[in-house]
């Protein structure tokens, strides 16, 4: 009988269609550089069909990109998400199989896979234009006890938020089975946006959570980001806040704090360097490591998905971290 503690995500299903730009197309595109808006079908087409680069497709979703990482450190996981059943469905099924991830929480809608457009300037910065199409349709009505394995992990993507019926049941099933639950606040215009939202919910529900430097500032409205963190942790009973090239804080409700420097490499891409720093805290976290020492791995396993554009790593880097 295999008794690891399982993980299960909540997340959307998506395609990550990524990009290099200059700075300079960046000034023609609407919204927050670095940051997350959503768009249509049309609007997203109309965008690409600017860009004068060829693309990547890979799978990705801030959830999907955790778990997948997670089962590739051989820990057991699923994800409960929403995609189509088109070509982009397709693929983003075979990408997670092939992972080992569980599809057995898989839904579908009859309306196509998510994409997220992830454009890529110089300075490796990511500003992600999203289409939620299926994953957007995920409800309360879809989730089933069954999806949620008895005593394991549930984390869940801060995008999901914004959709509060279903998130909420989930919340309460999984708490029903026994699950610790983490959240990934994923980005700060949903720390800003819902953070009454979050401030009602953490402290009952949330064991931990895990936020860059501009989520947390949102979340407390400290502009230091030690404040952020002892705010944070007087609500939940692990925070996390990470501080990209200068490394991570982590501080639980008990009074215990760590900091962790970051691993300096030559970075191209950010996309998923929170996704993998989480996978490489979680995968410490499950197996019992100290603090330090899963912050450590979640720093390492960051450093290696930064040198590489989009989400996913070669199977020897893999094996790689296997030895850390």
């Amino acid at each position: 009988m295999d008794n690891r503690k399982q993980i299960l995500g909540l997340g959307s299903a998506i395609m990550d269609l990524l990009y290099h730009v200059s700075e300079e197309f960046m000034d023609n595109v609407h919204g927050l550089k670095g940051g997350t808006m959503m768009m249509t079908a049309d609007e997203m087409d109309t965008l690409i069909g600017k860009i004068p680069s060829e693309g990547k497709i890979v799978q990705g979703g801030s959830a999907a990109n955790t778990i997948v990482a997670l089962a590739m450190l051989g820990d057991r996981t699923s994800l409960l998400c929403k995609l189509g059943k088109d070509n982009y469905g397709a693929r983003f099924k075979e990408a997670l199989l092939s992972s080992n991830v569980s599809d057995s929480s898989f839904k579908y809608s009859p309306l196509p896979t998510g994409r997220c457009l992830s454009l890529i300037t110089p300075d490796s910065e990511r500003t992600m234009r999203t289409c939620m199409a299926a994953a957007e349709t995920m409800s309360a009505e879809d989730l089933s006890p069954d999806d949620f394995p008895q005593g394991g992990i549930f984390l869940i993507e801060g995008y999901s938020i914004f959709n509060k019926p279903m998130f909420l049941k989930a919340v309460e099933l999984a708490k029903a089975n026994g699950m610790e639950i983490h959240l990934d606040v994923a980005s700060p215009e949903i720390a800003s946006s819902q953070r009454d939202f979050l401030l009602s919910l953490i402290s009952d529900n949330i064991h931990t959570i895990y936020a860059n430097e501009m989520e947390a500032q949102a979340i407390s409205r400290e502009s230091d980001p030690e404040k952020a963190l002892d705010f944070i942790a007087e609500i939940c009973d692990l925070a996390i806040v990470k501080l990209g090239k200068k490394g991570a804080m982590l501080k639980k409700h008990s009074g215990e704090k760590v900091f962790v420097p970051a691993q300096i490499v030559k970075a191209v891409d950010t996309t998923a360097a929170g996704d993998l720093w989480a996978a490489g805290f979680l995968h410490g976290y499950v197996n019992g490591w100290p603090l330090e020492k899963a912050a450590a791995f979640a720093a390492a396993t960051s450093a290696e998905v930064v040198q590489v554009t989009g989400s996913v790593l070669p199977r020897e880097t893999w094996e790689k971290l296997k030895q850390f």
